[in-house]
């Protein structure tokens, strides 16, 4: 099964960035392949129903559960149906420390 890691330096509070990647719904407003998301969600957990539209001939929605750990700053998600054939993982906000010289 293929596996990809990918992380990013993003300069601001890691908890504002936690609760950004929370707020599924407002993807569409900085992510201009996402197309919509409809998220069902309680305090620890959502469903999302999303549409991207990366390839414009090609439209892929699917069905994903998000569980929140609020206390670690960490989404764990997994496909449940849709386009793709599987997709799971975690994102996870953290505080990085600059080097000092």
């Amino acid at each position: 099964m293929p596996y990809v890691a990918t992380s990013i330096v993003i300069d601001a509070p890691a908890a504002l960035i936690y609760e950004l990647a929370k707020d599924q719904e407002r993807f569409p407003q900085f992510m201009p392949d996402v197309e919509s998301v409809i998220a069902c969600r309680t305090s620890r957990r959502s469903r999302a129903d999303a549409l991207e539209d990366i390839d414009r001939d090609a439209p892929i929605e699917w069905l994903e559960e998000d569980r929140f750990d609020d206390a670690a700053l960490r989404i764990d998600y997994k496909l449940l149906e849709g386009d793709l054939d599987t997709s799971r993982g975690r994102g996870r906000s953290r505080r990085i420390r600059a080097a000092r010289s």
